[in-house]
C-alpha cells in the first residue's frame, strides 16, 4: 500500500515501527553449607542464597532497580537475613547496581543462618525478593517476583525458593538417686532412696504421646 499522506510523496524509506516491551526476570537459588559437619540442615547451618535479575535480549534497559526480600518461618513468621542482600556479579559492561542494560544480568547474594527457633515451624524456610524497577520514561513500572528456578516442580513462575530442614527426633532421658539417711550413717534397710528423672527433647520436632515405665530391680534382677 503507498501512503503519500506523510508530507513526502517520492523515495520515502518505509519504516516499520516495534512496541518495546520492559521485562524483568528474578529467579532465586539456594545453597546449604553444613557448619557443623553432622550431615543434617538444621540450626547453625548457613543458606545461601543466590538471586539473579535478566532482561530479555532486546528489550529496554531499566534503571532505579530496587529489591525487596522476604524470608519467613515455615509458620509464615518472619526471619532476618545474616547478611546480604550484596550485589557481587555484573553481566554486561554498562550495567549496574542501579541501571540493568537489555541482556544483562545482575547477581545477588544474601546468607541466613539458621536458629533453633526456626526448627519446630514445619521444618521449613521460605524466601522470595520482588524486584521493581524503571524503564525509560516511567517510574517503578516493572515488577517481578522471584521464581526458584525449578520448573520440573510444575509451577513455572513465582514460586518462592523453600529450604527443608531435616527432621531429627531425639530424646534424652537421666535418672539420678539420693539417700535419705535413717540416722545410723549407714545405706540401707529403713533408708529412703529418692529419683528424679529428667526427660529432654534434644531433637527438632516437637514429641507427643509421652509416657514413662519405671522398672525397679535388686541386684539379682528381681522386680520389685
Amino acid at each position: 500500500m503507498v501512503t503519500n499522506n506523510d508530507g513526502n510523496t517520492v523515495n520515502d524509506h518505509t519504516v516499520v515501527s516495534a512496541t518495546a516491551e520492559p521485562k524483568l526476570e528474578v529467579t532465586k537459588t539456594s545453597i546449604l553449607i553444613d557448619n557443623n559437619s553432622d550431615g543434617n540442615t538444621g540450626a547453625g547451618d548457613d543458606i545461601s542464597l543466590h538471586h539473579s535479575n535478566s532482561l530479555t535480549p532486546g528489550e529496554l534497559h531499566l534503571s532505579n532497580i530496587s529489591l525487596v526480600d522476604v524470608l519467613t518461618d515455615g509458620n509464615g513468621n518472619g526471619l532476618a537475613l545474616s547478611s546480604g542482600p550484596t550485589l557481587n556479579f555484573v553481566l554486561h559492561q554498562r550495567s549496574s547496581a542501579s541501571t540493568l542494560q537489555a541482556t544483562g544480568v545482575l547477581t545477588y547474594t544474601a546468607t541466613y543462618t539458621i536458629s533453633k527457633c526456626v526448627q519446630p515451624t514445619h521444618l521449613l524456610v521460605n524466601n522470595r525478593v520482588t524486584v521493581t524497577a524503571s524503564s525509560p520514561g516511567n517510574s517503578n513500572n516493572v515488577i517481578d517476583v522471584s521464581d526458584d528456578g525449578d520448573d520440573s516442580d510444575g509451577n513455572t513462575e513465582d514460586d518462592q525458593t523453600t529450604i527443608s530442614i531435616d527432621a531429627i527426633p531425639v530424646l534424652e532421658v537421666t535418672k539420678t538417686a539420693s539417700v535419705t539417711d535413717d540416722g545410723n550413717g549407714i545405706t540401707g534397710q529403713g533408708d529412703v532412696i529418692n529419683y528424679v528423672i529428667t526427660v529432654e527433647n534434644k531433637g527438632n520436632v516437637t514429641l507427643s504421646s509421652l509416657t514413662v515405665t519405671d522398672s525397679l530391680t535388686d541386684g539379682n534382677g528381681a522386680v520389685y
